[in-house]
């Protein structure tokens, strides 16, 4: 699932659905969204100028890719989703075979392929159905043919969903921050841009430092968890030592921000 993309229009669809007075009403009061790919069309400029800021391509790839963020872009302007989203993996396909990393995480040459087989093992397991009360006669698969369905959507933006989100509950977007994919240089990129009342304000917000143990049991010392950005409805986490799975990553610093963000408490922060 692309967070950025379906969590904001679930979240404005259940909205909609509340004022229309559809029942049962759903008592939304705020979304988060890790690493997501909210305005591909602005996100995909990003990603060249991530990936040389990393130091993971040299200039000469930095330039084609640039081209190709480019023709991206174009092919978003004309509506042609289907040449948007080709360009965009071309441009993603180019850097990773240039620099060998994993583009969730350029500290890793790890692809992650075995990802799948232990999703699967989990998903399919009677304890974790039972748990997610899952009838045990349904088994958890994923299928190429929705991949396919959905090639054209995915470059279409979601991000003029955003506002009226912001304006009627809390709204959390974290990244790792070694995500090439999906990271903070990319997400920035559409979220510096948002018509939004608090825009400016959010801007003008400072950056602070977030504090988190790193375990639970063992609350001091409190070690650089993060970094926070945060006005009115709308925070920013960046997680430290994190990419793109970043629960997998920084489990503990993960569950502490859902855990905050959840019950509306405030994180340990240094100025």
């Amino acid at each position: 699932m692309i967070a950025g993309h379906y969590i904001p229009a679930f979240a404005f669809k259940i909205l909609t659905e509340n004022d229309q007075g559809a029942s049962p009403h759903v008592n939304l009061q705020g979304v988060a969204i890790g690493d997501g790919l909210t305005s591909p069309c602005l996100q995909v400029e990003a990603g060249p100028r991530a990936a040389y800021d990393f130091g993971i391509i040299n200039a000469k790839v930095f330039a084609r890719a640039k081209e190709l963020a480019l023709e991206a872009s174009i092919a978003c302007d004309a509506a042609d989703w289907t040449a948007a989203h080709e360009h965009r993996e071309a441009m993603e396909t180019l850097v990773i075979d240039a620099s060998g990393i994993n583009k969730y995480d350029v500290r890793t040459f790890d692809s992650y392929d075995y990802m799948h087989a232990r999703m699967d093992a989990y998903f399919n397991d009677a304890a974790t159905k039972d748990m997610l009360h899952v009838p045990q006669q349904y088994p958890f698969g994923t299928d190429a043919g929705v991949s396919a369905a959905l090639f054209d959507d995915v470059m279409q933006s979601q991000a003029d969903k955003m506002p009226a989100l912001l304006r009627r509950m809390r709204v959390l977007l974290y990244q790792g921050q070694f995500d090439w994919k999906d990271g903070p240089f990319s997400n920035e990129a559409w979220i510096t841009r948002l018509e939004w009342e608090g825009r400016t304000g959010f801007l003008a917000a400072e950056r602070t430092l977030w504090l988190s143990s790193s375990d639970p049991a063992a609350p001091t010392p409190l070690l650089p968890a993060g970094w926070l950005q945060t006005y009115s409805n709308l925070t920013e986490c960046v997680i430290n030592a994190a990419g793109h799975l970043a629960p997998m990553n920084q489990p503990v610093r993960l569950q502490t921000m859902i855990t905050n963000f959840v019950t509306n408490t405030p994180f340990e922060v240094k100025d």
